[in-house]
This record gives C-alpha cells, sequence and structure tokens, in this order.
C-alpha cells in the first residue's frame, strides 16, 4: 500500500478526445508513482502534452485528430484536505466541495476555450493554479535551473520563506512606487521656475481683462446698437442738409427764394399760401429733426467696445476656448500656482515617507537574506547527498549566499549556484559545467528536498531517463519514488529500473482501426494490474 501523501492535489482522471492519435480515452492515476509505458511512438508524449494545455500552455492545432473539428481535454483532481479555499476565492474560483475540473477545448479555427470548474476562464488563471500545485519537469526546466532567479527561488522555497517574501514584496512594490512619484514631483521642481512665472503671466492676463458675467454678449448688443444709432444720425445729417443746413443747397432756402423773389407777383393767392405753408411745414420738419437729433453720439464708445471684444477674442483664441470658460481656466491656473507654491513640502513629506518604507524594506530583506543564509549550507548539503545517490559520483553543489547593499525585487541577496564534479578540480558555476544528464539528476535531486517541505502537489516528469541506463536508472527510480511519497509523480520512462518502483503502470499502445476513409491509428491505454507487472517489466528493455 502507498504512504498517505502530505499533497493537498492528486489527479485522478484525465480525459482525452481526439487529441493526435486518441479517440476517447480516460486515465486513471494512482496517488503515488504512476509510471507511464509504451513502445517509441506509441502516444506517451502525448499524455504529457495534454497536461502541459491543463496547466496553460499554449494550444496548437496540430494536436486535434485529423478529420474532427476539435479535441477536448479533461483533466479531474481531488484534494486531500480542503485547505486551499482562500486560493480558489481570491482567485475568483470557489471550490465546490473537494474537487477541481480543469477542461480545454481545442478547435480548429486555432480559439482554444478553458474551463475551471466548469466556469470560463483565461489561460493565466490555469497558470496560476499549476504554479501552485504541479511543477513540469523537462528539457525546458534544465535550462530554467541555470537562472540565478530560479536558483534563488529554489533556496526560499526549501527556506520556507513564502510569508516573509511576500510581506517583502509588498513593501518593495510601495517603495518603488513612491520612488517614481518623487522622481516625477522632482522633474515637476526642476520645470516650476519657469512654469510659474509663465502662469503668473497667464493669471495676470486674465485678472486684467476682468471678464465679467455675460459681458462678451452684452458688448455685443450695446455694439449693434450704437452702429444702428450712428447709422440713424449719418442718415438724419443728410436729410437734414438736405431740408435746411445745406450750405450750397437746401430745399428751404430754395423756397424762401421763390416766395421772396422769384414768383412775386407769379402765383394766385391761393398757391403763394400754399407755397408759404409748406415752407413752414419744411422749417417744423427741420426743427423736429434737429431736436431728436444727439450731438454727444461719437465713436468712442464704440471704440472702446471694439477694443474691449478684440481684447476677450484674442484671449479666446489664446486659451482656446469661448468666453464663458475664461473664468474656469483662471481658477485653473490659481489652483496650479497654489499646487506650485505647496510643491516643496509634498516633496519632504513624500521624502520622509520613502526613508520609512526603506527603513521597512531593508529590515525584511536582512530578515529575509539571514533565513537564507541560514539554510543554504543545510539545502547544499541534502542536495549533494541526492545528486550522489543519482550516480554522480564525488560531485558537491553549494548554494553561496551573498549580500548586495541595493534592494531589488528578491531583496538584498544574490546567489551563486556551483558545483564541483569531480573532487579537487575546484567549484565552478552549474550553467557552466553541468552537462544535460546531470542537469536531470541535479533538478530531481531538487525535486525530493522540495517535496518533503509540502511545496508542489504533483510532479510532471519529462524523459527524465534519457540517455541514462544501469545502477543509474535504478537511483532515479527510487528518487522518484522518494519525491511519490509526499507528492504525485507521473512519468513517462522507457526502463524497466524505473518502473519497478512505480505504484501504477500505464500502458500505451497503438492499434489500427478500420474506418470508411481507410486504416486509422488509434492510441489506446491500459492500467497493468498486479498480476501483469512483472510480464509487462520484463517486456520493456532488459535491466542492465
Amino acid at each position: 500500500m502507498v504512504e498517505e501523501i502530505k499533497s493537498k492535489l492528486t489527479l485522478k482522471r484525465l480525459y482525452l478526445q481526439n487529441f493526435a492519435t486518441f479517440e476517447k480515452q480516460e486515465f486513471s492515476f494512482n496517488h503515488g508513482f504512476n509510471a507511464i509505458i509504451g513502445e517509441t511512438g506509441s502516444g506517451k508524449s502525448l499524455i504529457l502534452e495534454a497536461l502541459q494545455y491543463i496547466i496553460g500552455f499554449r494550444a496548437e492545432k496540430k494536436s486535434i485528430r485529423k478529420g474532427s473539428k476539435s479535441a477536448i481535454i479533461e483533466a479531474f483532481f481531488e484534494f486531500q484536505k480542503k485547505s486551499d479555499t482562500d486560493f480558489f476565492n481570491s482567485i475568483g474560483y470557489p471550490l465546490d466541495g473537494n474537487s477541481i475540473v480543469i477542461k480545454r477545448i481545442l478547435s480548429k479555427d486555432g480559439i482554444s476555450k478553458c474551463f475551471l470548474n466548469f466556469q470560463s476562464c483565461n489561460l493565466q488563471t490555469l497558470q496560476k493554479v499549476s504554479n501552485n500545485y504541479i511543477d513540469l519537469v523537462g528539457q525546458f526546466e534544465n535550462q530554467k535551473l541555470l537562472s540565478e532567479e530560479y536558483q534563488l527561488e529554489l533556496l526560499d522555497s526549501y527556506a520556507r520563506t513564502k510569508e516573509i517574501k511576500r510581506n517583502y514584496k509588498g513593501i518593495y512594490t510601495e517603495l518603488r512606487n513612491i520612488k517614481i512619484s518623487l522622481s516625477k514631483l522632482k522633474t515637476q521642481k526642476d520645470l516650476k521656475l519657469q512654469r510659474e512665472d509663465f502662469i503668473k503671466f497667464q493669471i495676470a492676463e486674465l485678472k486684467n481683462l476682468n471678464l465679467q458675467k455675460d459681458e462678451e454678449q452684452k458688448l455685443i448688443n450695446e455694439k449693434e446698437q450704437i452702429q444702428l444709432r450712428l447709422s440713424r444720425s449719418k442718415n438724419l445729417t443728410k436729410a437734414l442738409s438736405l431740408i435746411s443746413e445745406g450750405e450750397n443747397f437746401n430745399i428751404l432756402n430754395s423756397i424762401k427764394l421763390l416766395n421772396k423773389n422769384l414768383l412775386d407777383g407769379l402765383m394766385t393767392k391761393e398757391n403763394h399760401d400754399k407755397l408759404l405753408d409748406f415752407e413752414t411745414f419744411l422749417s417744423e420738419l427741420s426743427y423736429d429733426l434737429s431736436k431728436s437729433f444727439n450731438e454727444n453720439e461719437s465713436d468712442e464708445r464704440i471704440q472702446e467696445i471694439l477694443d474691449r471684444l478684440d481684447h476677450i477674442q484674442r484671449l479666446k483664441r489664446k486659451f482656446r476656448c469661448d468666453a464663458t470658460e475664461l473664468e474656469r481656466i483662471y481658477l485653473e491656473l490659481e489652483n496650479e500656482l497654489i499646487e506650485y507654491s505647496k510643491l516643496d513640502d509634498t516633496i519632504t513629506a513624500i521624502e520622509s515617507k520613502f526613508i520609512e518604507i526603506k527603513a521597512k524594506a531593508t529590515k525584511l530583506a536582512n530578515d529575509l537574506h539571514c533565513a537564507r543564509e541560514n539554510k543554504a549550507l543545510p539545502f547544499s548539503s541534502l542536495l549533494t547527498k541526492g545528486v550522489r545517490a543519482l550516480k554522480m559520483t564525488g560531485a558537491s553543489l553549494k548554494f553561496e549566499v551573498l549580500k548586495v547593499t541595493e534592494l531589488d525585487q528578491n531583496g538584498i541577496t544574490n546567489i551563486n549556484f556551483i558545483a564541483e564534479t569531480n573532487p579537487g578540480e575546484g567549484y565552478h558555476k552549474v550553467k557552466s559545467i553541468a552537462s544535460g544528464g546531470e542537469l536531470s539528476r541535479i533538478l530531481l535531486a531538487l525535486r525530493q528536498i522540495v517535496s518533503a517541505n509540502d511545496c508542489i502537489s504533483v510532479f510532471l516528469f519529462d524523459e527524465i531517463d534519457t540517455g541514462i541506463g544501469g545502477e543509474t536508472a535504478l537511483c532515479i527510480g527510487k528518487s522518484l519514488k522518494a519525491v511519490s511519497i509526499n507528492s504525485q509523480v507521473i512519468t513517462i520512462t522507457h526502463l524497466p529500473q524505473i518502473a519497478a518502483k512505480a505504484d501504477a503502470l500505464i500502458n500505451i499502445k497503438k492499434v489500427h482501426k478500420n474506418t470508411i476513409s481507410g486504416d486509422r491509428t488509434v492510441s489506446i491505454s491500459q492500467l497493468v494490474t498486479l498480476k501483469e507487472r512483472s510480464k509487462f517489466i520484463k517486456g520493456m528493455s532488459p535491466i542492465h
């Protein structure tokens, strides 16, 4: 019987439909060590490919079975204990009971649909889930191991710094945001004098204008009235000139002349009286028109109005607004000037806040560095023991923890992951001396240590046995078995030494199926029973 594992999550079943060579196939997995076996090309790697899509890898159309419009991948996971409710609530996908279901639908049109617990989701959500519970160890992971960032993550995992690291990152993010704000304010301060003078000039312009409410329209109305009166005055002047005030000629003088001289004795008394009446009428008309003439009306007021309207128009063009908005702009400029006057005080306050937050960040960074420093030696010792057990005889591995002065997102720690693969030859960075096979074994040893800390629930090992055999394969089988005590392990293997250590064997084989369109290849799986284990293991490559 397999020991009860400490993992939080276990893959129970995987269902594939129209996925590459699989038509409709369901796989069941054990809580412990699951080995996927079968001949080369049978479709073993397709299972891990499907699981990659489940954990958030980008889907490819080539995975859809020929002749099908879509493919379905569905994974059923089960929790051993209800301790992760908060995590799933935080990402917006609350748990229903103690299980989760992840589903991907791949379509020929290139559109991939994702579901978590029967709710639509995106790839980022699946990646968040996998980052918490599932670890894929393959060729890409070998390259990842060469990253100092990832090496530090491994040490942090062993040192159990999750809480302090989360607190530090929160404080560091706040510190970085304050630093950005402070930089912007200081840039504003550098531009302050030039901008301040410009604002003062604009305020003076608007203040000098002293625009009253609705003044522009009132001035326009007054201008039109004055222009109308001026026009009437000009017409009146012309009329008076013609009737009585023209120096060279006017009608009234002409009538008088007619009456006195030219028509004397030539008219009847009746006509003469009529002419006299007309003369009287013209005199009275001239008098009445003269009374309505405003001698004080001049061009002075109209010029004042035109100058005022021109001033308003110039400022409207300058500020690109209408007259009603000039008051708003004036107030905004005054407020900006007030803010500039407060800028020094604001900078001082933020600088004080920056010092305070930096002190907190520095303390947390020091605590984090100490935790790493304290665990680096035992972690190195365990890793050295682990790789030696995997036939890297005489190899030694070390995590060197170096303290730096400048804070960054990881604190004040730099890390050197160094190794001595041949005793007496000196230590060098792992990335400069380790082969691909050695990196795979280092990763496996790391997983064995990390799994004991209950950090990851499901480990997927891709091609862990490439290029090895004999005793090394036996050691890797034992190591995978050790990892499976605390976490579920799923691996593809060609070696009987590894398969013999598995709690469950899943055999994949290809069969040919007659269809209307001709023969089709179909991959099928078979869960190997206890009675059949020996036969299947013996049927694999010989044990060296």
